[in-house]
């Protein structure tokens, strides 16, 4: 579709005044009254990027709505902006918004520099996990490594489990466990299940300076030696992973143990980089490359498809579409498959510290990022359903699916299995209709009945689809924070809590 060019002031005002209106008319109608008006509708609203399929028949919108915000998209220059982001302007410690290089390898000359670093760094990883899988890494008494614990906070430590979490296999040889908090009690709790001798963590953080991760990091080396002696070779039981390969090396954590990332890649963008060194730990170099690609493939549609055929820009704009002007307050991510369960703190974490500010003049009179809140959509049966379906504030949902259940090396728990996928996806879109359709709220009259979901389905939860979806929730968040006109790479609030966190600590601790 084409629409005329809009650059001034006024025309910005004349077309937010005719989202508004169109808003109002939009609010008068039931999701169950749009269905019923529309034959096509689901086959209108239903786009496909590679393993990915997004669904949004169940939002409050129609084709003209998206005409309309379509329109925004030009105004806002969206598409320049995309552009920018996909050149050397995002390859910078000031605006780290470089991730998309993590992955790229094709028509990135000009970042050949920076490519070769990367492909560097992988062949580093891919040897350092070969080395603890082969048993030729050995811990200070000869032993070879069966526990490996990441000692993270924030993006690092976000990225990593959620990466982890939802590509377990059962054939995975290497335990891996998660320890963030502060307060030690993460870690403490692990050690009465870990063999010191056979124990590697990993202590990974963009700067080398987070108080949270120094804290475990001491943590873990007075427990290594009461247990293993003083006079052991610590080096062998520690892998940093930084940007900072001084504060590592000052750490005692020799450089043939460490691993790069750089500074023009945001910890909570980071999942294409070292920090997700537990995947290609346990899975392989292959099944990581693999991650990549999919991300990559996400990549490349975000860079060349059309404003109203890009399905980040899309799912951006229907994202202000519900927070500006249908006043929708909270977004609710449901997965339904357990392997996706950390995928609302992924995005949680994603959009509300790249979105959830109101940085510029403008962005104050914009309502920007809105909570974004999820479970476990089976468990989710006994909390947030009850507030999604009576609550008093209003909401929008996001259900995400697998099509293809998990392969296990058993038959007989296979064939349990895939009934209860079945099952499990089977109640995902029954109860996206069940909260667009059906009002349980007797006479009520707070809001419109029917709460607007997108049901996003992935072919399999594998590396490729993982990558893909992670791309997708990455270039969502960065349109956002465009419409929104905020960065999406700074973190002030963050930063201040980093420093004050860090003199209480050092008070206490002198």
């Amino acid at each position: 579709m084409k629409h005329k060019p809009l650059h001034k002031k006024s025309d910005k005002d004349a077309l937010y005044s005719a989202l508004a209106k169109h808003a109002k008319e939009m609010g008068r109608l039931s999701l169950l009254q749009l269905h019923s008006a529309d034959s096509q509708r689901e086959s209108a609203l239903c786009w496909k990027l590679g393993p990915l399929q997004l669904d949004m028949s169940l939002q409050r919108l129609n084709s003209q709505t998206l005409g309309l915000l379509a329109q925004l998209a030009e105004l806002e220059a969206v598409g320049a902006e995309i552009h920018k982001l996909f050149s050397r302007d995002s390859i910078s410690a000031s605006k780290p918004g470089g991730h998309w290089l993590l992955r790229q390898h094709n028509d990135a000359q000009q970042f050949q520099n920076e490519i070769d670093e990367i492909r560097l760094e992988i062949s580093r990883m891919s040897k350092l996990a070969s080395d603890i899988n082969t048993g030729q890494w050995r811990g200070s008494t000869g032993l070879s490594i069966t526990n490996i614990v990441y000692l993270a906070s924030g993006g690092p430590s976000t990225v990593a489990q959620f990466t982890h979490h939802a590509l377990w296999r059962e054939s995975d040889s290497i335990k891996v466990d998660f320890a963030s908090t502060l307060d030690g009690m993460q870690l403490y709790r692990l050690f009465s299940e870990l063999p010191p001798e056979q124990t590697l963590f990993i202590f990974a953080s963009k700067s080398f300076a987070t108080v949270d991760t120094h804290a475990n990091f001491q943590l873990a080396r007075d427990w290594l030696i009461e247990r293993l002696g003083q006079g052991s070779d610590l080096s062998k039981h520690f892998i940093g992973i930084s940007s900072s390969p001084d504060r590592m090396t000052e750490a005692g954590i020799p450089q043939k143990n460490q691993l790069r990332v750089w500074d023009w890649v945001g910890g909570r963008f980071s999942s294409c980089s070292a920090f997700s060194f537990p995947v290609l730990l346990t899975k392989g170099a292959n099944f990581y490359k693999k991650m990549l690609k999919g991300a990559e493939t996400v990549d490349h549609h975000f860079r060349t498809a059309r404003l109203e055929e890009n399905i980040p820009v899309l799912m951006a704009l229907v994202d202000v579409w519900n927070r500006n002007f249908l006043s929708i307050q909270n977004r609710i991510l449901l997965p339904y498959d357990s392997r996706l369960n950390l995928l609302p703190r992924f995005a949680s974490q994603l959009e509300l510290e790249s979105c959830g500010k109101s940085s510029s003049a403008e962005s104050e009179k914009l309502r920007t990022a809105g909570m974004v809140l999820g479970e476990s959509g089976l468990d989710a049966r006994h909390s947030l359903h009850e507030y999604i379906h009576n609550g008093s504030d209003s909401c929008c949902c996001e259900f995400i699916l697998s099509k293809a259940p998990p392969t296990l090396p058993s038959e007989k728990f296979q064939r349990q299995i895939n009934s209860r996928h079945e099952t499990c996806n089977k109640l995902c879109y029954a109860t996206a209709k069940q909260f667009a359709f059906e009002d349980t709220r007797e006479q009520s009259s707070r809001r419109i009945p029917g709460t607007p979901s997108t049901i996003i389905a992935l072919d399999n939860i594998d590396p490729e689809s993982l990558g893909a979806l992670i791309a997708l929730y990455e270039h969502r968040t960065f349109v956002q924070s465009v419409l929104w006109k905020v960065d999406p790479f700074n973190q002030k609030a963050v930063d201040r809590d980093k420093m004050m966190s860090n003199r209480v600590y050092n008070e206490i601790n002198r």
